[in-house]
């Protein structure tokens, strides 16, 4: 079968995906924007911030090791002598169809792992299985931001592949640089672009990526921006070709 793409949005095929700020703002207007996002980098460019300005009404967690499914889910606590359930930030997302905003994410521990995968789970079949017997469907617009430093491969693969897109995030955002002087900002950007990059994490090709890509191309995304979002930089371009080449090979084009 022929690869194809739909009509496509105006200049996405423009963006580089090391203006991260700018790709984010594009696909987080889209009617169905990619539930599962991991911003990754560099600390202090404005990953978290931008991450919490999606809504107002957005939960956040910073993750640690040693925390338990309670931390995400929810537990009981003790008042007046009585037990009652007190929802932990993602069911609480979950409830209101907000962004839940899980800092540090590669600092959880594998006592975690079983939960962040629910909660990263197909909007299809996501639900959360609370211990007071309870099972939240996520609401519509429920969403997850995850932010760390360093490289995505610390994840476990079963959560990181959990994740529609993996941007690294290098450049400080906008919003960070207003805030500095106009030579310190210069100085700082400079800086960075020029730092060597140690980081030389690929994502693998799975059937849930794809299905990320499939999703960002049919809402209008360049099939290039597209395939770098979802299979990294420099990566892209490869996938698009072999994809065309195996379409050609099935006798498709």
């Amino acid at each position: 079968m022929a690869v194809k793409s739909k009509e496509k949005l105006v200049g996405t095929e423009k963006v580089s995906i090391a203006q991260w700020a700018d790709v984010l703002a594009i696909v987080n207007k889209l009617a169905k924007p990619p539930r599962r996002q991991l911003l990754y980098g560099v600390p202090g460019t404005g990953k978290t911030t931008y991450a919490l300005s999606l809504s107002p009404e957005s939960e956040r967690l910073t993750l640690t090791q040693g925390q338990f499914p309670d931390a995400l889910l929810g537990k009981f606590l003790l008042r007046d002598g009585s037990t009652y359930w007190a929802n932990a930030p993602a069911t609480r997302a979950a409830l209101k169809g907000c962004p839940l905003v899980l800092d540090e994410i590669h600092k959880a521990g594998s006592e975690l792992d079983s939960t962040l995968q629910a909660v990263l789970d197909d909007e299809a079949v996501c639900k959360l299985n609370l211990d007071n017997g309870e099972v939240v469907t996520p609401a519509d617009g429920f969403r997850v931001i995850a932010t760390m430093n360093g490289s995505p491969d610390q994840l476990a693969e079963a959560v990181l592949d959990r994740f529609d897109i993996v941007l690294k995030c290098n450049t400080p955002h906008a919003g960070i640089l207003k805030r500095l002087s106009p030579e310190s900002a210069a100085y700082i950007v400079n800086k960075m672009a020029n730092d060597p990059d140690p980081d030389e994490w690929v994502p693998t090709q799975t059937p849930r990526r794809f299905l990320a890509f499939e999703n960002l191309r049919a809402q209008g995304i360049s099939d290039e921006l597209a395939a770098e979002l979802v299979f990294g930089a420099g990566q892209g371009k490869t996938v698009l070709m072999a994809m065309v080449d195996a379409a050609r090979n099935q006798g498709g084009l």
